[in-house]
């Protein structure tokens, strides 16, 4: 009889069942997803969340199709009653029942984070090539100015050249030429 009632309790002990109740909207379309879980006479857990997309499938050795080939382009929202919707973008829900659930996720956001560190360290690394970028650009944007003024100039001194006064054409043009070779010199 003791051996029954202990092999009872380690039965017992040994299962797990649970039940979870999703609802997600995508678009105009709503659906529920019902999980039932059992696992017998195992140490296992389950887990479910939304993991960041690239880190899922990084960990699970996935390539990504490209957004050309995806049937569907409506983001999923989560609706979780009594809360705020959750959007899905670049986000992946994930549904674990392991004996290593918690070190799966774990593994899953230590990707994530991994690849948040590394954006911040190329950004760092980049810091110098930004900056010069930045410069060159606004020296750029000013040179633009310039030939603007230069052509606006130009064609000023053409609309008031006069054949009849040679001086005062002469003059417009030495004008001109001066004010160029100055834009040239800064």
């Amino acid at each position: 009889m003791r051996y029954i009632l202990l092999l009872l309790a380690i039965i017992m002990l040994s299962c797990q069942s649970s039940k979870e109740l999703h609802y997600f909207k995508q678009g105009e379309n709503y659906y529920r997803l019902k999980i039932k879980q059992l696992a017998f006479l195992s140490s296992s857990r389950y887990m479910s969340g939304a993991f960041d997309e690239n880190a899922v499938d990084y960990y699970f050795g996935e390539i990504a199709r490209p957004d050309s080939a995806k049937v569907v382009d409506k983001p999923l929202t989560k609706l979780d009653p009594g809360q705020n919707e959750e959007s899905l973008s670049n986000k992946k829900m994930l549904f674990l029942l392991s004996t290593n659930s918690d070190i799966v996720a774990e593994q899953i956001g230590g990707y994530a984070e991994n690849e948040r560190v590394l954006e911040m360290v190329a950004k760092l690394a980049n810091k110098e090539i930004v900056r010069e970028q930045a410069k060159l650009s606004a020296q750029e944007e000013s040179l633009l100015d310039q030939k603007v003024h230069m052509q606006n100039l130009g064609d000023e001194i053409i609309l008031n050249l006069d054949t009849a006064n040679l001086e005062n054409s002469k003059a417009y043009i030495e004008l001109f030429l001066g004010y160029s070779r100055n834009i040239r010199l800064r």
